[in-house]
């Protein structure tokens, strides 16, 4: 869990800045969205005002950080059940 929720506020002000968001459409086709960001700095500064860790914990695994930690690591590769591909092994 993070100390400080300064991570969630570089990510709110940084995804509301017109560069960030034009560069984000250039990589993806969409605007970024920034209540997400918001949400997850309010649910930081929650936790910090909540006594009690695993109090804290259960408030910080609503965040869409956490959440898109967890399904980065739940997401496997296609060849994760079988052989992967030939130029997987090139050297």
């Amino acid at each position: 869990m993070a100390d400080n929720c300064s991570q969630f506020y570089t990510k709110l002000t940084e995804c509301l800045k017109p560069k960030y968001q034009f560069s984000s459409y250039h990589r993806t086709g969409e605007m970024e969205y920034c209540p997400s960001h918001f949400d997850d700095w309010m649910i930081c500064a929650r936790a910090k005002l909540t006594p009690g860790a695993e109090k804290k914990e259960k408030l910080m695994m609503n965040t869409t950080h956490y959440k898109q930690k967890v399904e980065d690591a739940s997401r496997k590769a296609p060849w994760d059940s079988k052989d992967p591909p030939e130029w997987a092994n090139a050297r």
